[in-house]
């Protein structure tokens, strides 16, 4: 009789041990998916905070670190412009169409993006265009090409007041076709008239 009664308390022993350990198994199983996904939620805050953080070496992208400025272009147009026209004024006409074509190349890259001017810009660079063509050109037909070349400068630099300081507008009465002109100099050098008659003309206003 006592055989009896044990064979079923081994069995609920047994069976007692298999429960206590699929217990243990499963709760290490949680224990893993729980770490797992902690560890998943630590990565993706600490990517997002290093993502949101100020680079500490990046300085501010600003305009003056980008392109040149366009005044700072026109300057440099004006500069060959003063070139070219000295070079006629000194009747140097074989400097004139090299000066004509770096004029109208300056131009035509300046004319470009929101150029506050570049209808001007591009204007000037195909009347540019036109003295660089004519290398073999009369002098009359060069300082004509001129007035057209300073056409367009007089309104670029009337439309400036920062690009007026330091230069000067004068009209000659003789000149072919457009007359006016602009120079640094204060002392008249007429690019229409050359040596013959370098001071033919009188000072103009701004806008006039």
């Amino acid at each position: 009789m006592p055989l009896a009664t044990e064979a079923p308390t081994l069995a609920a022993m047994r069976g007692l041990a298999r429960a206590n350990k699929l217990q243990r198994v499963s709760q290490a199983f949680v224990w893993v998916l729980l770490s797992a996904a902690c560890s998943a939620v630590f990565s993706a805050c600490t990517k997002s905070a290093s993502e949101s953080k100020p680079a500490v070496n990046e300085a501010p992208v600003t305009a003056t670190s980008q392109a040149p400025s366009g005044q700072a272009a026109t300057a440099q147009i004006l500069d060959t412009y003063e070139a070219l026209r000295k070079a006629l004024a000194e009747d140097a006409f074989e400097g004139v169409p090299g000066l004509a074509k770096r004029l109208s190349t300056e131009a035509s890259n300046a004319a470009v993006g929101d150029h506050p001017q570049r209808g001007l810009l591009a204007g000037l660079a195909q009347s540019a265009k036109a003295i660089a063509a004519g290398e073999d050109a009369e002098p009359d037909l060069l300082r004509k090409h001129f007035g057209e070349v300073s056409r367009h400068v007089v309104q670029l630099v009337s439309q400036a007041p920062a690009l007026q300081e330091g230069r000067h507008v004068f009209e000659c009465p003789m000149a072919q076709g457009y007359g006016r002109w602009v120079q640094k100099e204060a002392t008249m050098a007429n690019p229409y008239m050359g040596k013959k008659m370098l001071q033919c003309g009188t000072t103009v206003s701004w806008g006039s």
